[in-house]
């Protein structure tokens, strides 16, 4: 079983969320906190599991105890695998032996970024994109995310014109934390399409870890004008094609639990990333159990309003 928790701790929407991951079913989310950790307690009494709870952040540390109950009398050999960005949150965890990921390494990690970068074409034939590549893979902090969504824009044009550009971009002296890949992800937005930067920005109105319905997001776009009409393309048709640019691009990646592609998701740090560069226009409004709510811009066109976990 694989939950995201990201950075609202919903004790109710995770147990639903583990639920429907060890049945493959939907869960009534309308039953009260008990009744669903009873159920799910009886599930996990059945056979011994793997359950990764993924991202989680400190304002979980509050209710974990709550959480934890129905995990307490498990089959021996049962495990809970947590990530986390936060430190404080491996005290939360019984019996822990803590592991510590960094980048990938630096030659595995040139490797991976000049397959990304180069395509099927050879690395070696362009000596000078190669210079210009190991540069940029330089502050890339080890991350294939970071390696596939900017070499993918590194792709789309194998000149040294292009790739001095990316390089010498004034978005890697923004202010970011050490080992941070935000200048890279907010690079590959740059160099987007007008039209899928309106799309890409209206995604972050929704929480993190959502899954979009193919056709949800595509009518979403239609609607408000995002789709630009080209000839005789229907709109509809002309969106899942803007969905599948933005796939090719690793800003929304399919639903592993959806592999008929009817479903996509969106990465918390492309989440974040879309959420900065379109604060003025699109805002997710969330209840009082988000840790870092805002304040509504004067400037908002568009704003979706999430309490307890509904959209």
């Amino acid at each position: 079983m694989w939950v995201c928790i990201s950075d609202v701790f919903d004790i109710k929407k995770i147990i639903k969320d583990i639920i429907e991951c060890a049945t493959d079913g939907v869960c009534d989310r309308s039953r009260s906190l008990n009744v669903l950790q009873g159920e799910l307690r009886k599930i996990l009494m059945k056979q011994k599991f793997l359950l990764v709870l993924d991202d989680i952040w400190p304002n979980a540390i509050d209710e974990w105890q709550t959480f934890f109950a129905p995990f307490r009398n498990v089959l021996e050999g049962s495990v809970i695998l947590v990530t986390t960005r936060f430190a404080t949150i491996v005290c939360l965890v019984t019996n822990t032996r803590t592991i510590e990921l960094k980048g990938l390494p630096e030659d595995t990690f040139l490797e991976f970024f000049n397959i990304c970068a180069f395509g099927t074409d050879c690395a070696e034939s362009y000596p000078k994109l190669q210079v210009i590549g190991q540069d940029v893979a330089s502050r890339l902090c080890g991350s294939p995310l970071a390696a596939k969504t900017l070499g993918r824009l590194l792709n789309m044009e194998l000149t040294e014109r292009h790739w001095i550009t990316v390089q010498n971009s004034e978005l890697w002296e923004l202010p970011h934390q050490d080992n941070e890949i935000l200048p890279a992800l907010q690079l590959s937005y740059l160099y987007l399409p007008p039209e899928l930067k309106r799309c890409l920005a209206l995604c972050s109105m929704f929480p993190k870890g959502y899954r979009f319905e193919r056709d949800e997001i595509v009518d979403i776009w239609v609607t408000h004008g995002f789709v630009v009409p080209e000839g005789s393309m229907d709109p509809e048709e002309l969106g899942v094609a803007y969905l599948d640019d933005l796939r090719s691009r690793f800003l929304l990646q399919t639903d592993p639990r959806f592999r008929d592609l009817s479903r996509y998701v969106m990465h918390d740090l492309i989440h974040a990333m879309a959420q900065s560069v379109s604060l003025d226009e699109c805002f997710l409004l969330q209840d009082k159990n988000y840790p870092n709510q805002r304040k509504i811009p004067p400037t908002v066109r568009h704003m979706s309003i999430e309490v307890h976990s509904e959209v």
